[in-house]
């Protein structure tokens, strides 16, 4: 007897397509759409607030539910111009996604941060030497004259190959303008897909760059989406992360688990999903509370607290 999510499978699928369809949608909200029903996108609803790494405010967890369902962020009505960059109102601030795509001065290095961090824990729960953050690999220096740096280095033990991985992990917002043109919106992790290919790019040249020596490293992006869908390529080094978990027999992790993150696979997903989510709804919060007129941020604090 089949299960019951595989014989639900081809009614989700239907239902999903005539939403997608809808032709009162726009290009951002269909791009939107068409992400958060991707791989890991949403994994946070699973999730149990048993420890703190799964908790969150309710005003938060609001928000974070409003954006997982598309719907308009309450609080955001009032607002006529970013505080952060000085943007005029236009479709992207009724859903708070003007901070997570074309603000200029938006926080979306803390999700990076985070996100990066949580990547070099799970190696070392697996007992690998997992670098963070290692510089030098590069000659070629920032603008800040600094030498770039990798987000996280593995070691060639757990790469099946002679080199380091250099992992570069990068966030994209389905609904920007250069992503749209990508057409994001008619296909899936179409925007995952560019910002991989363009790191890459960008390696290449520096590969060259390093002359007959070579680097000593292969670069592996990591890319995801800003509804926290793994981008095809992230999908196989994910699956490259459950087969060396299986090897170690690392089948839990070292912290405290919940009922349904019981297992290393299903931690580290809600794990990586409840944080992006989480931490992008933060950032909308704080920027709502910055951007609204005088007077409208209490009140928006406050409703925000009620029947979440």
């Amino acid at each position: 007897m089949p299960s019951q999510a595989k014989l639900s499978h081809a009614i989700y699928q239907k239902r999903r397509e005539a939403l997608l369809a809808d032709p009162s949608l726009s290009r951002e909200d269909r791009a939107w759409m068409r992400s958060r029903v991707q791989f890991n996108a949403g994994k946070f609803l699973q999730s149990i607030p048993m420890t703190q790494k799964f908790q969150c405010s309710s005003l938060v967890f609001k928000i974070m539910l409003q954006s997982q369902m598309d719907r308009k962020i309450s609080g955001t009505e009032g607002i006529k111009q970013c505080a952060l960059c000085g943007g005029h109102r236009d479709s992207s601030f009724k859903t708070a996604r003007h901070p997570l795509t074309t603000c200029k001065k938006g926080k979306r290095v803390i999700a990076h941060d985070k996100l990066r961090d949580i990547i070099h824990k799970m190696y070392q729960e697996l007992g690998i030497g997992a670098e963070k953050e290692v510089r030098g690999l590069f000659s070629q220096l920032t603008s800040d004259g600094d030498h770039r740096t990798a987000d996280v280095l593995v070691p060639p033990s757990a790469t099946e190959g002679e080199f380091h991985w250099a992992l570069d992990v990068t966030i994209t917002a389905p609904t920007n303008k250069t992503n749209l043109e990508r057409h994001s919106d008619t296909r899936a992790l179409a925007a995952a897909t560019r910002v991989h290919n363009k790191k890459l790019e960008i390696f290449r040249r520096q590969l060259e760059a390093a002359g007959p020596a070579g680097l000593q490293f292969e670069k592996k992006p990591l890319a995801f989406e800003a509804t926290g869908a793994m981008g095809k390529e992230t999908q196989e080094w994910w699956k490259g992360v459950v087969k060396l978990a299986t090897e170690r027999q690392r089948h839990h992790v070292q912290e405290q688990q919940t009922w349904t993150a019981n297992g290393f696979s299903s931690y580290y997903l809600q794990l990586i999903s409840m944080t992006l989510a989480r931490t992008h709804a933060e950032s909308v919060v704080s920027w709502i509370g910055r951007s609204q007129q005088p007077g409208e941020a209490d009140g928006f604090h406050s409703r925000g607290t009620i029947n979440v």
